[in-house]
């Protein structure tokens, strides 16, 4: 550091990426402006293509040998990513470059969207992500993926819950710890540069609409929003990512209270900061800073290290330490952590060597699809079964859906660096995989929008199959970023097929528990036995009960564990989930599970945001989802009685 300049400083916390132009005389590429007129209907997907068609993409690369860019992002092409690469090594002082890529559901390899994954309530198979995302990523030149995202998320209308870990803190911050400390695993690959995003509580925004405000209690922010953050703080994750939005009037991206007291003085983060993309830049539309230059002054102070793409550090922090505005070291602290990073993860050490046969022996293997498979298979949920599944000898199965046979669709969003072309449709995987003699015929019936051509040849066609499957859903566009939703229902005519095709009139809007879910088989709880029925601040919950298989097929049971303080100095959920516990059982086969509880984790966030930990009678749940199971109840009691409360640490 002592060598750098100070442009070479402001270098390392510019994040790039590759810059759009238009090959066509007088147009300018607004890419960001044209996805919005096609998701908004103005333009047709083909009409965009054809603009895109007309743009190519200018790496930067004599920004890269300048070393004006110490990381970059949005750049999915290996021959390219080498390119920018081996263009930074050639800067004065042959500082590596960080090579970031939103990894969500896996680097070439894609697996099922974030909520589905927490749907399985394993976070084993989270760890079999990373593990072959970081293989594929690595080999591909990148270093550091932009997740895991930890967003509570509760609002089904907002667009990114789809990426989000769903709406429990808890087994939020389980995939937290999991993830983060799969991606510092070193399995022969190396570890990797994470990044727990989006700080904070974005998963809260005002009627479900991306890029909103979000106004809450501190208490809220602290029980709902903040657990998964501090559990991948506290598995020493590398990089946090501040959010767009404005928290209680303040945008994240430059909220000192936030990023530095909070982030690093209370929670204890030792990495850095980098904002969303062009988040800093938006402090201006926020109406918080007059110009882009103050915000990013006011940025840099509040402890954002690094700028994601709008370009405001490399334009204007060096005017400000000139004239007086900002002084030096701010700007040689946020350098000295992403080099610290870069240092601790080797980098300096590591000469990327672009192996093109390498590449395609690692990504997309047939290993790697298997294990997405796998996967994929623990995240589907059963919602109804009237005794019409495991399929059993049907000679003729209908498939209906226009989603049936759309490969981009079951790719699904942010599966960035996938290629949708290598995905098999449920239509192809039927006819791949059926039984001998088994004929399976496909008509489309009905779409995602409005067309109701071919509803007649689908019903028709329906009264002579022994067996349907129906397929309804979204485009890969309709949830994901900037894709919220005011109607929940199916878009277009799919609702009124479906409801045609089961012979029902009046639409149906099931409503289940949290951590509802059915299998082939069914299972049975009794026994609960609370073994600890009094216990003590430094001591534990423990309890059993035993889960018994009394179907005929083999099954899975997730056993949950809620609890709730009956009396407490502030309102409490009804139910807490605490523990959970996922296991297999042939028919007839019973297992004891047995769960302990730390007596510390019984607390809750005061007015004042102090954590205490409170004597009385909580009750004790445990079951197949947050509305069934069995029930008892279990005291706590304070060692020292003339106290009210006891502060724990955490």
């Amino acid at each position: 550091m002592e060598q750098m300049t100070l442009e070479e400083k402001i270098g390392q916390i510019n994040q790039a990426s590759p810059a759009t132009v238009c090959t066509l005389p007088g147009v300018e590429a607004d890419i960001d402006s044209w996805v919005t007129e096609m998701m908004e209907g103005k333009i047709s997907e083909q009409k965009l293509q054809e603009r895109l068609a007309m743009c190519e993409e200018n790496l930067r690369l004599d920004e890269l040998e300048a070393g004006e860019i110490g990381c970059f992002v949005n750049l999915y092409d290996d021959a390219k990513l080498a390119q920018v690469i081996a263009a930074s090594k050639k800067s004065r002082l042959q500082i590596p470059l960080l090579v970031g890529v939103d990894v969500i559901r896996g680097y070439r390899t894609i697996f099922p969207t974030p909520l589905a994954m927490a749907s399985a309530w394993n976070p084993k198979l989270h760890r079999k992500l990373v593990k072959t995302a970081k293989k594929e990523a690595i080999v591909s030149g990148v270093n550091w993926v932009l997740g895991p995202m930890l967003d509570v998320a509760r609002d089904g209308r907002w667009g990114r819950i789809v990426e989000s870990p769903g709406e429990d803190p808890y087994l939020a911050s389980v995939i937290a710890k999991e993830m983060v400390e799969e991606y510092h695993a070193d399995d022969g690959d190396g570890p990797m540069i994470c990044t727990a995003k989006h700080f904070a509580a974005y998963g809260a925004a005002s009627g479900g609409q991306d890029y909103n405000t979000v106004s809450i209690s501190t208490r809220q922010l602290y029980e709902t929003y903040l657990p998964p953050f501090r559990a991948a703080v506290d598995a020493g994750v590398d990089c946090v990512m501040s959010a767009f939005h404005d928290l209680n009037g303040i945008p994240c991206v430059c909220d000192k209270e936030l990023l530095t007291d909070l982030l690093r003085d209370e929670m204890g983060f030792q990495g850095f900061v980098v904002s969303d993309a062009e988040a800093v830049k938006q402090c201006v539309s926020h109406g918080i800073s007059g110009d882009e230059a103050e915000a990013a002054k006011m940025s840099l102070l509040a402890g954002n290290d690094v700028d994601m793409t709008s370009y405001d550090y490399r334009n204007y922090l060096k005017k400000l330490v000139e004239d007086g505005q900002l002084e030096e070291e701010v700007i040689h602290t946020a350098a000295r952590r992403v080099l610290e990073k870069k240092l601790e993860y080797g980098l300096f050490d590591k000469e990327y060597v672009y192996d093109p046969e390498k590449i395609r022996k690692i990504v997309l293997s047939e290993e790697h699809r298997a294990i997405a498979r796998e996967v994929a298979r623990q995240t589907i949920v059963l919602l109804k079964n009237e005794d019409v599944l495991p399929v059993r000898e049907k000679k003729r199965i209908l498939v209906i859906g226009e989603l049936a046979d759309d490969k981009e669709a079951l790719t699904g969003p942010w599966a960035f660096t996938g290629d949708s072309g290598k995905t098999v449709t449920i239509v192809e995987g039927l006819q791949k995989n059926a039984p001998e003699g088994t004929e399976i015929s496909y008509v489309k019936g009905f779409g995602v929008h409005d067309s109701r051509e071919g509803f007649a040849e689908a019903l028709e066609k329906a009264e002579n199959a022994d067996f349907i499957v129906a397929v309804a859903g979204e485009t890969a566009f309709m949830s994901g970023e900037a894709a919220s939703r005011a109607d929940l229902h199916l878009s277009g005519a799919q609702e009124e097929f479906l409801l045609k095709l089961a012979g029902i009139d009046v639409p149906i809007e099931p409503l289940y528990p949290f951590g509802y879910g059915l299998s082939y088989t069914t299972f049975q709880y009794s026994e609960l036995e609370v073994l600890t029925p009094e216990i003590r601040l430094d001591s534990e919950l423990n309890c059993r009960v035993k889960v018994k298989n009394t179907g005929d097929c083999f099954g899975e049971e997730i056993v949950q564990l809620y609890i709730h303080d009956k009396v407490a100095g502030c309102v409490r959920p009804v139910k807490e989930l605490k523990r959970f516990m996922k296991i297999a059982l042939q028919p007839g086969e019973q297992k004891e599970c047995e769960f302990s509880l730390p007596a510390a984790e019984l607390g809750y966030y005061d007015r004042s945001c102090n954590y205490v930990v409170e004597p009385g009678t909580f009750d004790l749940y445990i079951g197949s989802n947050s509305s069934e199971g069995l029930h008892m109840e279990f005291k706590l009691k304070l060692n020292v009685r003339s106290r009210l409360y006891r502060e724990v640490e955490l």
